[in-house]
């Protein structure tokens, strides 16, 4: 299945990880993502998160 999209590969709307992205930005009160209009990529703050969150926190 190379180059499958994930979310199809398991049958998941894009809406629900999406979701959960914003949730947790808001729990933690800063912007894991830099959106823009065609597309988003990694906020400093998110790469911070990425660095030191436990596995079992990490979105």
């Amino acid at each position: 299945m190379t180059g499958a999209n994930p979310l199809q590969v398991h049958n998941i709307k894009q809406a629900t990880p999406s979701r959960h992205v914003l949730d947790t930005e808001k729990r933690l009160g800063m912007a894991l993502y830099d959106r823009k209009t065609r597309g988003a990529t990694l906020a400093a703050d998110g790469a911070t998160y990425l660095r030191i969150a436990p596995g079992d926190a990490k979105v």
